[in-house]
């Protein structure tokens, strides 16, 4: 599925996000925009100045990292918003760091927003990278006698999530109907050195769809992406959720059956189920089971490898946590598991970033040669953080708002940080709180004077050495004070 308004979405069967403050409505952006040239944003002009934001903001503005080592800089997880990215910018004029796919897609929202140019974040699920115009991925994988599975493409890479952008505009210089939402990609184009090539975009989503790859500017990066699920989500985050698929691709591709593919293996009398994983806070024990069932009339000598990982979100292997070999002989119609128990042990110190696992499972039959294998993603989840406020939000009044976070590890944690902010409510602020034990709640206190009447969005996360990508949102509403007056003739009215 493919979603779009919100930056950081998380594997199929536990989609969630971490809402950001696009801050539209902020300092420095206001200040900024009122000083900007609309012409740019003229019709003949349009296509350039989104050429230009998509080519400029990966290398200029951000500074992207793809591992676990963000020494000199923030962790990508532990930004809330675009505000302190472009104050950090703007007062050292040299790209900040770190950035990952979802937080340079937010600061194209930022900018296209603030110019006038309508704009959506949009993330995909298992995308594929980098095939040339072949669009094929082949996926090889082996084993050992433990069990360990080791995976590679051929011509490319398929990334567990990937978060690019739609602009809205008209499109003459196309043919007809070839308008409307454009794809582009700031994140790819800083994996390339010139700046207005075919890479650059806007791709017409339509045309994408339509797997029309010889138009201006590109739609061989839509097609490069858009290899599974793309996803929308809006400024409210996940209770807005929208699965835009049917706008990338036609939705009969997901069960049609490719005229090129043949099955290799006719005989599949023996049927392997990877069995559902329960939602997993990070923390707790989990298990992995493949079921196996044999429905023929004879026994089934089967070999089963299972192995699970930590892994970057561009779904590179961090770390081995578990595997397992096991070789089994089921009877006629006959029932059988293969399964593994991973403990907070096991995982513990493996796991890296959004804290994404993957199971990958092979198995074959031996007198039919039959093969199966899946490759299953799942996400750790992290403890929630809890928003409260002294009294309820007012126009140019002074509340208390509170951020309460609880150790639920056996572990202590350390070099605890919180970062909250909100537009019209609070300016982006880093509070260090140090080392939580087990079990131990902290909570950090701000005051804050809501600056104009909305419905207004607070953001939080919360990040140490042990847990990373804890994030929190609500939504207040700020009501302006009843001048005396009308608060004297309601009264009146309801004597």
């Amino acid at each position: 599925m493919l979603f779009g308004g919100i930056d950081v979405s998380w594997p199929a069967g536990s989609e969630t996000s971490a809402p950001a403050d696009y801050a539209g409505t902020n300092r420095p952006i206001q200040c900024e925009s009122e000083a900007l040239d609309y012409s740019a944003t003229e019709e003949d002009q349009l296509l350039l100045t989104v050429q230009q934001i998509n080519a400029r903001i990966g290398p200029t503005l951000m500074e992207n990292r793809w591992s676990s080592d963000y020494s000199g800089g923030k962790d990508p997880a532990s930004w809330t918003g675009s505000v302190a990215i472009f104050e950090t910018y703007l007062r050292t004029g040299r790209p900040v760091k770190y950035g990952q796919c979802w937080v340079v897609s937010a600061l194209v929202v930022t900018v296209c927003r603030a110019l006038g140019i309508p704009c959506r974040p949009v993330t995909a699920y298992q995308c594929g990278h980098d095939m040339g115009d072949s669009f094929v991925l082949n996926l090889h994988k082996r084993f050992n006698k433990t069990g360990d599975i080791r995976s590679r493409y051929e011509g490319g890479s398929c990334w567990v999530y990937h978060a690019w952008n739609d602009v809205w505009m008209e499109r003459r210089d196309l043919r007809f109907g070839l308008g409307g939402w454009q794809a582009i990609d700031a994140t790819r184009r800083s994996f390339r050195n010139d700046i207005l090539s075919r890479e650059s975009g806007p791709a017409s989503v339509e045309a994408i769809k339509t797997n029309q790859k010889v138009l201006q500017y590109d739609t061989i990066m839509g097609r490069l992406v858009v290899t599974k699920h793309p996803i929308l989500l809006d400024d409210h985050g996940e209770q807005d959720l929208k699965d835009i698929t049917n706008e990338y691709k036609h939705t009969e591709y997901r069960t049609r059956r490719l005229p090129n593919c043949v099955p290799v293996f006719k005989g599949r009398d023996v049927i392997f189920t990877l069995a559902p994983m329960r939602r997993t806070e990070f923390g707790q024990a989990f298990t992995v089971a493949v079921k196996i069932q044999n429905n023929c009339d004879e026994e089934r000598y089967i070999t089963c490898a299972l192995s699970i990982n930590s892994v970057f979100y561009n779904a590179v292997v961090a770390s081995g946590i578990k595997s397992i070999n096991q070789e089994l002989v089921l009877k006629p119609n006959d029932v059988g598991e293969v399964k593994v128990e991973v403990s907070f042990d096991d995982y513990y110190k493996r796991t890296v970033d959004e804290d994404l696992i993957k199971i990958t499972t092979l198995a074959i039959v031996g007198k039919t040669k039959q093969i199966w294998s899946e490759d299953y993603y799942f996400l750790l989840y992290e403890p929630s953080l809890i928003f409260e406020f002294s009294k309820h939000p007012v126009l140019n009044e002074a509340t208390i708002m509170s951020v309460t976070f609880r150790n639920h590890l056996k572990v202590p944690i350390t070099d605890g940080t919180f970062v909250v902010e909100g537009s019209g409510l609070l300016n982006p602020k880093t509070i260090r709180i140090g080392d939580v034990g087990p079990d131990e709640q902290v909570t950090m206190s701000e005051e804050i004077t809501p600056m104009r009447p909305d419905y207004l969005n607070m953001f939080a996360t919360f990040s140490s050495k042990e847990l990373r990508g804890v994030v929190g949102s609500t939504t207040v509403k700020v009501n302006q004070r009843e001048k005396w007056l009308t608060k004297f003739i309601k009264t009146l009215k309801h004597k």
